[in-house]
């Protein structure tokens, strides 16, 4: 069914969540779309492969692609005009339905906040001013920093640190490679003593000095221990933690920690013609995991119920998952695993991810 009325719709982040909402309406023919996203980087970046990029730079080429190219492709054939905007956002006036970038000024009838999360260290993921010239130089001068430090310590006891580790010490093993959990082992976030163990074991045996239970800081290249004991390292990369990239909205629809506050359906607090997804919604998780297979379902029918308004539509609320599933790479042959909250084998973990980091699998997301 088409129909004569139209509708502007912005979407604001060209990552995981911006591309999954832009497929999304793209594919309905029941309202004729102005849709356009806004992103400071003109590339989508495959981020989950990060720690494999730090050692092998050269497959970078393989993990961006193109934004205005990908939306040109995906709106050729469709009744729907899609359009790129390059610039960071300063301000939206929820109220007004308008949004602030730069000297530019875009008036939306229904939004989309996809604009991520970013972190300390840039190579990780794409920054919410800078365009994608900041992130792969970070990595370009990363991967060199790598190569020349003799010891290296990494920050961060989540799945980033344990594989960013892990990929160093693989790849170079005269290094010396410490690894400061800031808990009581590698992986304890997920609450699974056998993965916390199997990790230790892993790491160990490449040659990994694992420091638990010592919240450190960072001057230069000093890690800095509580007691102000200091120790010196060739090189420090923090991996760990992320910051919304939600300084642009009002505070009333934030909680403390900077993440979106939504209904059930993703819609934001007060505001239904905005819609929230990925690493900003405080209901989620922040993986790509708990986008794809809890966000997605959700996502796409408040998609079609306020943007392309389906009221015919049920709405599907968001459940919390009970059970974690994360694969996360411990060099080359494998590493650990949850699927489900079961505990997976090392053959899983190496087919599905330690091989490769999953960088044939990332066009899916942005093509």
């Amino acid at each position: 069914m088409t129909t004569e009325r139209s509708k502007k719709a912005v979407i604001i982040g060209g990552s995981y969540a911006g591309f999954l909402a832009l497929k999304t309406l793209l594919r309905s023919s029941r309202v004729k779309l102005d849709v356009t996203m806004i992103s400071p980087s003109k590339l989508a970046y495959f981020n989950a492969a990060a720690p494999r990029l730090l050692v092998e730079p050269k497959l970078v080429e393989k993990t961006v692609y193109s934004i205005p190219e990908s939306m040109k492709k995906l709106a050729t054939g469709t009744i729907h005009r899609a359009d790129f905007h390059q610039g960071s956002v300063s301000n939206v006036n929820l109220d007004k339905r308008l949004i602030s970038v730069g000297d530019s000024h875009l008036s939306y009838d229904n939004l989309i906040i996809a604009s991520g999360a970013r972190t300390k260290a840039a190579v990780f993921k794409l920054d919410n001013a800078r365009d994608e010239t900041y992130t792969l130089g970070a990595l370009k001068q990363a991967s060199s920093d790598i190569k020349e430090a003799k010891s290296i310590a990494v920050i961060g006891g989540g799945s980033t640190g344990v594989e960013t580790a892990a990929e160093i010490a693989y790849n170079y093993r005269d290094k010396s490679v410490v690894l400061f959990t800031g808990g009581s082992g590698p992986l304890s976030g997920f609450s699974s003593r056998y993965m916390t163990e199997d990790a230790s074991d892993q790491l160990q045996k490449l040659g990994i000095e694992i420091v638990n239970d010592v919240l450190v800081n960072v001057d230069g290249k000093f890690v800095v221990a509580p007691t102000g004991e200091k120790k010196e390292f060739d090189l420090v990369i923090e991996a760990l933690g992320t910051i919304p990239n939600t300084e642009f909205l009002p505070s009333k629809v934030l909680n403390k920690f900077g993440l979106i506050e939504t209904d059930e359906y993703l819609r934001v607090k007060d505001y239904p013609d905005a819609i929230a997804a990925g690493d900003v919604v405080s209901l989620g998780t922040g993986s790509i995991f708990d986008l794809k297979y809890n966000q997605e379902p959700v996502l796409e029918r408040t998609l079609e119920y306020e943007v392309l308004d389906d009221k015919s539509v049920t709405l599907e609320p968001y459940v919390q998952p009970t059970s974690f599933t994360s694969f996360t790479p411990i060099g080359k042959d494998g590493g650990v695993g949850m699927l489900f909250g079961w505990n997976t084998p090392n053959f899983l973990v190496k087919a599905v991810k330690s091989k490769d980091y999953m960088i044939p699998k990332g066009a899916d997301h942005f093509t």
